[in-house]
């Protein structure tokens, strides 16, 4: 985010982003994080910084002229905050995961085992373009299984690239088709 600050208000030859800093941090200290519901100021103090709207508006301008709370009520509203936060991360992360976890699928592949490689990051000889290529190359024989997500293939010795592939760049291959999908 003071990236995306700085990228508008620095200077084409970019030798006055010192000088933006401060307000750039200001600016983000009193963004509303998405996942938290407040600030990181508010996460902080418990409290809102004092603006120039809020001069504006008529406002104290310095905390001088309030009382000052009880400590046990401070702790309260932290502790409060902090109850809040916690929801709000914790329902965040179940997004992020039942997001993640649309695109995941449980493959397990066993020894001897035929599949398609994924080969859209697998990089070509020149002249060699994967726009006439299938998306697939194979089929391969798993050789064994590595980690938990990874197993080794049986690839020809001309290919030079590791044997060894991530679940989602494999395809386990169905008998009633010749290629895959």
């Amino acid at each position: 985010m003071v990236q995306q600050f700085l990228r508008n208000y620095v200077a084409t030859d970019q030798q006055d982003w010192v000088n933006h800093l401060e307000l750039a941090e200001f600016c983000y200290n009193n963004s509303e994080h998405s996942a938290t519901g407040s600030t990181p100021f508010q996460m902080v103090t418990s409290k809102s910084p004092i603006v120039p709207m809020t001069w504006a508006q008529g406002q104290p301008s310095s905390d001088a002229s309030e009382e000052v709370p009880m400590v046990t009520q401070l702790d309260e509203e932290r502790r409060h905050l902090w109850e809040v936060a916690k929801a709000n991360l914790e329902k965040a992360h179940k997004r992020y995961k039942d997001f993640a976890d649309k695109s995941q699928r449980e493959v397990k592949f066993q020894k001897r085992d035929e599949v398609w490689w994924n080969i859209k990051n697998f990089r070509l000889p020149e002249g060699l373009s994967h726009k006439f290529l299938g998306p697939y190359a194979g089929p391969f024989k798993v050789l064994e299984k590595k980690l938990s997500d990874t197993y080794k293939l049986e690839l020809p010795e001309n290919l030079r690239v590791h044997p060894t592939f991530h679940v989602f760049l494999l395809k386990p291959v169905s008998r009633d088709t010749s290629r895959p999908n």
